[in-house]
């Protein structure tokens, strides 16, 4: 998909819509709760909020595709609360979140409306589709 495409699939989510973290041992339900022009907003299974910036997500597609992870090459998702322990995809989509990890709820989104997809086994991998 383009970033266009993305984006416009985005603007599409609907509100209420319930999605769980890629890794199948520990994964966790989050719910959409709104849709604005910079920001996907979500509440995690804690009962906390979290926003996600738009541009996340486009940066998401765009390291998959210009690092050619598909899935004869899928990319680790390596995600931490920890930077220092993050991988490279973590890393992309938190420089545009203000630093807070994200990556975990982008993936699946991502994967709900056919961008990308993934494997919740260990370790959790994506790829471009």
């Amino acid at each position: 998909m383009t970033n266009q495409e993305i984006d416009a699939a985005i603007t599409n989510l609907e509100i209420g819509s319930a999605f769980f973290t890629p890794d199948q041992a520990v994964g966790a339900q989050f719910t959409i709760t709104d849709v604005t022009p910079d920001r996907v907003q979500i509440q995690l299974d804690s009962g906390n909020e979290m926003g996600i910036a738009r541009q996340a997500f486009l940066s998401t597609n765009d390291f998959l595709r210009n690092n050619g992870h598909d899935l004869r090459r899928p990319c680790p998702i390596a995600s931490n609360n920890d930077p220092d322990g993050s991988g490279p995809l973590c890393l992309a989509t938190r420089a545009v979140n203000d630093n807070v990890r994200c990556i975990n709820y982008i993936v699946p989104i991502l994967a709900h409306i056919g961008a990308v997809s993934f494997s919740g086994a260990r370790p959790n991998r994506c790829w471009y589709v």
